[in-house]
């Protein structure tokens, strides 16, 4: 009860420092994007959020973990670093994230993989990501085998695959050889590689428990997940920093723009496919 109730206490005062700071819109997306929590959105922009297929970017998980990951561990880097730091600071991100969002399934899949990573920093011993991937969803089914009927554990778990088994090997064999010598280029192949292989992976549980494909999901995913990114490192530092509002301030332009580029393609009237359920076999 104790931790549970301090863990309620940090979620609200995430969601009153953001209503204070944000206007509805920009408050509702931002809540969603650190917390998990859209019950704030309106019926039309979660509408215009799945037609656009950025539904996942809604959800706290993998990208989000990444993204705070990172900052922390560029964080800690300025001050003093270690393995045994890299590993604790990784750790500590895991708990905090995991449960500001609910220990979602898709949030905990991300959390044992990091936290898998950590134990290889401490061991001082290279992890592969195949491996790392695969013994953090067995451990999950472990400890809770219905977890294979989540559906926001099907998506992070065969989104994450389709990442490292198409697009991480293309995209090195690309750079190896040096196809692509602008670097410009070369990210934008590489996020939309990315892209493309998530999707591909995901399609028969989207198409089974959606019956409709995004045909925006690739321009979308590519023009936000960067912002998307640069939003929620702003937030942080807003919640954590002094003189919090100016970080707020710019993130609010962030969000105008992302909520702006899902509500422009979301709304598009090709932007879904309907499809019937046979189509998942094929």
């Amino acid at each position: 009860d104790f931790v549970l109730g301090k863990v309620r206490s940090v979620r609200k005062y995430i969601s009153f420092k953001i209503h204070k700071n944000f206007g509805y819109a920009e408050f509702a997306t931002i809540l969603a994007l650190i917390t998990s929590d859209k019950s704030y959105f309106s019926n039309e922009f979660y509408n215009n959020v799945k037609s656009a297929g950025v539904a996942h970017i809604m959800v706290v998980s993998g990208l989000h973990l990444s993204i705070i990951v990172t900052f922390l561990l560029a964080f800690t880097k300025k001050i003093f670093y270690n393995r045994y730091l890299k590993a604790f600071t990784i750790f500590l991100a895991v708990i905090l994230v995991s449960t500001v969002a609910g220990f979602s399934m898709s949030v905990l899949r991300a959390g044992v993989t990091y936290i898998l990573i950590s134990v290889s920093f401490i061991l001082n011993r290279p992890n592969t990501p195949s491996n790392t991937l695969g013994t953090a969803v067995s451990i999950l089914l472990i400890n809770n085998p219905f977890a294979v009927f989540n559906v926001a554990f099907q998506l992070s778990v065969l989104s994450s695959f389709g990442i490292l088994a198409v697009a991480i090997p293309i995209i090195e064999f690309v750079r190896q050889a040096e196809y692509i010598k602008s670097k410009l280029l070369f990210s934008l192949f590489s996020a939309g590689l990315i892209t493309i292989s998530a999707t591909v992976l995901t399609l028969p549980v989207l198409i089974y428990n959606f019956g409709y494909v995004s045909n925006v999901s690739l321009i979308t995913n590519l023009l936000i997940c960067t912002p998307v990114t640069l939003a929620v490192c702003l937030v942080i530092l807003g919640l954590i920093m002094p003189f919090g509002k100016v970080f707020f301030l710019a993130a609010g332009i962030v969000i105008k723009y992302i909520n702006f580029v899902i509500n422009y393609f979301g709304s598009l009237k090709f932007a879904v496919t309907r499809l019937n359920e046979w189509t998942v076999y094929v």
